[in-house]
This record gives C-alpha cells, sequence and structure tokens, in this order.
C-alpha cells in the first residue's frame, strides 16, 4: 500500500468515527429534550385575566367571584381593625384594599377553601391578604383563615390587604391608576383596577 492510500484510509476512519459520535450526540440531545419538555405542564405561562364579577374556577366544582373592590386610607375605619398589623405602627403609611369575594361549590361534596391564597400584585410586588385584618372583617370565620364551603352553595367574605407605601419604590401618588389584579390560581387572576 502506498502512504496517500493509508492517509485516504485513515482520513475515511477518522470521518466515520467523527460522524457516529455526532449522531450519538446529536439522538442524546433531542431525547434529553424531548424528556424535559415533558415535564412542563401544558399550560405553562398561559394567564389569564378575569374581570370583577367573573366566576373564576379555584378548584374543583369551586369557583370564586370577586364583587367589589375598595382603596381606602387607613382613617377610614376603626383603629382595632389594624391597631396590631403594620398600618398600625408609628410612620408607616399606606392603604387597606378590601376585595369582597363570593365563593361557590358547584360539587356534590363540601369543599374547603383557604381565604389567605389570593394575593394583588402590581409591577412586580405581591401583598398577601392580612390575616388578623381578615378575622375581624369576617367574624364568623372564628380563629380560621379556611372556609368549608357546604356543596351547591356560596359564602361571602371581605379580604383585605395592607398596600404599604415604603414598598413601592415609584408611584405611590399613581396607586389609584395603577393596574391591580387579585392572583387567584397560577394561571388566573381579577383584574382589579387600571
Amino acid at each position: 500500500m502506498t502512504a496517500s492510500l493509508k492517509k485516504h484510509r485513515r482520513a475515511i476512519v477518522v470521518i466515520a468515527i467523527i460522524a457516529v459520535v455526532a449522531a450519538l450526540w446529536t439522538w442524546r440531545y433531542v431525547t434529553l429534550n424531548n424528556y424535559y419538555h415533558s415535564l412542563v405542564p401544558a399550560d405553562y405561562g398561559r394567564y389569564t385575566e378575569h374581570q370583577i364579577g367573573e366566576a373564576v374556577r379555584v378548584a374543583d366544582g369551586l369557583t370564586l367571584r370577586v364583587d367589589s373592590f375598595e382603596l381606602a386610607d387607613p382613617e377610614d375605619f376603626d383603629r382595632e381593625l389594624y391597631e396590631d398589623t403594620l398600618l398600625g405602627k408609628e410612620g408607616v403609611e399606606g392603604k387597606i384594599a378590601l376585595v369582597g369575594v363570593t365563593v361557590s361549590n358547584s360539587g356534590e361534596k363540601d369543599a374547603d377553601y383557604s381565604l389567605t391564597r389570593p394575593t394583588i400584585y402590581f409591577d412586580d410586588l405581591q401583598v398577601p391578604s392580612e390575616m388578623r385584618m381578615l378575622l375581624r372583617l369576617n367574624t364568623d370565620l372564628g380563629r380560621s383563615t379556611s372556609v368549608t364551603v357546604p356543596a351547591g352553595e356560596s359564602l361571602s367574605f371581605t379580604l383585605p390587604f395592607e398596600i404599604l407605601k415604603g414598598n413601592i419604590i415609584v408611584g405611590w401618588d399613581r396607586l389609584e391608576r395603577l393596574h391591580l389584579y387579585l392572583d387567584l390560581t397560577p394561571h388566573d387572576g381579577v383584574q382589579l383596577q387600571g
């Protein structure tokens, strides 16, 4: 065999090895990507905005409807409502957002729902429900923030939220015009204003 024929065969073997390695790498890349894509839920990233008065499914058989929304100054309320919350502290400024909701159960069994699940969000800020005010505004809850909705019935509540001026860097003077949403599920929210 001549030297050029040996070089030619060596080149063919090297090219064949590179082709096999590339094919194996491509197969592994595709199968891994398909596996990880199968882990992501089909509705991931999809978000639906609802309006006040629309019933939104929050669990099997349970819907939540926002009936009203009000943004008020703490001075509009009896101080007992918020005295042991952040708004009750000296020098803390803010507003109280009150959201009237109705939770309905269309199922055949009683269903539980946590009234602290909904949060208000705007401009990358989430505001949880204030539990002490929640229990004071809804005295029939006792000491629990969860409710059992009997089958075929609806219950109404007022959800309070503390929106603190210190948490809003820019736009406190525009708060009444900001887009505020009540986040109900990872995929559903109700536009409260804006």
